[in-house]
């Protein structure tokens, strides 16, 4: 997820945020609530290096390190939005859900690609912000 765009991609919640009246139709425009839901998707690997979870060819990885963070996701998001636009409000989290079958899809379509890693664990969260415009 990418909360500010990269110089080559415009593609971010805080671009999304800056744009969203300039897609509306002029007549539509009224007062309204724009919802936006960061998702955020954890894919950790075991087996491999770093040397493999950074090369070229890699499958993406979620850092092992990252994973304590989860905890946090919440709050700083957040505190992310709130500065951004301080009407902007978190109205429901699903955090870490995990997707069970990862692993079984994994070694099924792709763990012949790439076999130095050796199981999948994977986690989806979503937020749901919203701000109302007059």
């Amino acid at each position: 997820m990418k909360l500010y765009p990269l110089r080559h991609d415009q593609n971010s919640i805080h671009t999304d945020m800056n744009e969203i009246s300039g897609k509306i139709p002029v007549g539509m425009k009224c007062p309204r609530f724009e919802i936006f839901v960061p998702v955020i998707y954890e894919l950790y690997r075991e087996g491999g290096d770093q040397s493999d979870w950074f090369s070229e060819r890699k499958p993406w990885v979620t850092l092992p390190r990252f994973k304590e963070l989860r905890n946090s996701m919440r709050d700083d998001l957040v505190a992310w939005f709130h500065r951004e636009d301080p009407r902007i409000n978190l109205i429901h989290a699903a955090e870490s859900v995990e997707l069970r079958d990862a692993n079984e899809l994994w070694l099924k379509q792709a763990q012949h690609r790439f076999p130095k890693f050796k199981s999948l664990e994977a986690y989806v969260s979503f937020y749901a912000f919203t701000r109302f415009i007059e």
